[in-house]
């Protein structure tokens, strides 16, 4: 059984009508690649100039915790286009439990103090399990 069980996805901004403006729901060993499918369809009609289209992304795990998400989905021409589920869960807990090996945030000090003074022991411990269940995913 893979971490990610369940993917529902809502967009929240684009183009009105478009068939992603829906919320659609995955489940089972395969939701994650469906749900990064679906981001890829967004992304085919995101800004091609920048901006983003708001995405919110709801993710269960195998261990039955829920997660609520905000991706920026952004045109799929552009890089770090925000349409990779696991990527963006790794980097939300990596930032809760290890901020200093985030490049950009480990090249700011203030950043980086600031960041490591918002995480409490607890929160720390369980961004580290999901890191690990996470990880353990054959990819």
């Amino acid at each position: 059984m893979r971490s990610i069980q369940r993917v529902i996805i809502e967009r929240a901004e684009g183009i009105i009508g478009h068939h992603a403006m829906k919320r659609v729901t995955f489940t089972g060993d395969r939701s994650e690649d469906q749900g990064n499918e679906w981001l890829r369809e967004i992304a085919k009609t995101a800004p091609k100039e920048g901006g983003y289209d708001k995405t919110d992304v709801w993710v269960m795990l195998s261990t039955g915790d829920d997660f609520a998400f905000r991706f920026d989905v952004m045109h799929s021409s552009l890089p770090n286009n925000d349409t990779n589920i696991r990527q963006h869960m790794r980097s939300w807990f990596l930032y809760n439990s290890r901020p200093e090996e985030i490049p950009h945030i480990a090249r700011d000090p203030r950043r980086l103090k600031y960041a490591q003074a918002q995480i409490e022991p607890q929160q720390k411990a369980f961004a580290e399990a999901v890191l690990a269940l996470l990880n353990a995913d054959p990819v």
